[in-house]
């Protein structure tokens, strides 16, 4: 049996390490730098195609599906868990851009991540209007501008979005909530609750990739309203980072930390936000204010200790 085993170990070892190279190497860097646009892409592609199909108006379906908001916020759910710790798991440029604004990512991050998310939107959305035979049974995100002013749909666009952005800084990225494991659900509720409550106004896209891919797949670009998407998405993402570093003003440790301020107690910086449970993508940045916490904890922790010996000293003593 261990020779078997031992054989099982050393195929898959040859097989691993002439697929994606042994760790350090060329190819193994490369896969490390191309799986988190990898899955940017495909998680935007699995959720538009999941938003598509619920949606769907053909014969059979009911475009008012009550099931979709379950349905998508479940996918996002499990996208979340599933690739968190590889790519932060955004799949939605306002998130990204708030993750930006957080500190989390550099801008040669938000610019791929921008592009792999259209792009695996786009292709989700063509894939799903191949299987239900047209474009004209999926939906559009389009105003309807007898139902709603274009103020009042980037309104709730931008709150609702503002809402899932801040939902994601709040519970993934944190240091009091870090190795939390109900990151995901609160997101996926944000998400149920915000399709169920503005879907029948807006379309409820919460996601510019998502309002571009539809967009694309109808070829309605001319008097669009996929700039109330776009501007009310992204201003969103930067109002949910810009009011993170205010009402956690103690975790500003990243993106407004101070070059010259070197102390050696140190936060883990990952590489992106959502799933910040797991250190296999991440560096070391600086937090000051972690410092004077661990000083004062380490006295105080010194001081217990030394009255507690000295109340065992006074007890053998007698």
């Amino acid at each position: 049996m261990e020779s078997i085993q031992n054989a099982e170990r050393k195929f898959f070892d040859v097989v691993l390490s002439q697929t994606f190279g042994t760790k350090g190497s060329f190819v193994h860097k490369l896969c490390r730098t191309i799986t988190p646009y990898w899955i940017e892409f495909f998680g935007a592609l699995i959720i538009t195609l999941t938003v598509a199909l619920t949606n769907r108006s053909d014969d059979g379906f009911d475009a008012t599906n009550q099931m979709a908001p379950i349905a998508i916020g479940a996918m996002v759910t499990a996208m979340l868990y599933s690739y968190g710790h590889v790519s932060g798991a955004h799949f939605n440029p306002s998130v990204t851009m708030a993750v930006f604004i957080r500190g989390k990512i550099s801008l040669l991050t938000l610019i791929p991540y921008f592009a792999f998310q259209v792009a695996g939107a786009v292709a989700g959305a063509t894939i799903a209007a191949r299987v239900v035979g047209g474009v004209q049974y999926l939906p559009a995100f389009e105003l309807d501008h007898d139902a709603v002013s274009t103020g009042d749909a980037f309104l709730l666009e931008f709150l609702y979005t503002y809402a899932l952005c801040t939902t994601v800084l709040n519970t993934a990225t944190t240091a009091s909530l870090h190795g939390n494991q109900f990151y995901g659900i609160a997101i996926g509720f944000v998400l149920i609750a915000g399709i169920t409550s503005i879907g029948p106004v807006t379309g409820a896209a919460l996601n510019p990739a998502f309002a571009t891919a539809f967009h694309v797949i109808h070829s309605k670009f001319s008097q669009s309203d996929l700039w109330v998407y776009w501007i009310s998405g992204l201003m969103a993402g930067i109002c949910a980072g810009l009011t993170f570093h205010i009402t956690n003003n103690e975790e500003i440790d990243l993106r407004f930390l101070s070059p010259e301020i070197k102390v050696e107690t140190t936060l883990e910086h990952r590489a992106a936000a959502v799933g910040g449970q797991t250190n296999t993508y991440h560096e070391k940045t600086n937090v000051p204010w972690k410092e004077t916490d661990t000083s004062s904890c380490s006295s105080s922790e010194r001081s217990n200790n030394n009255n507690a010996q000295q109340q065992v000293d006074e007890e053998t003593e007698t």
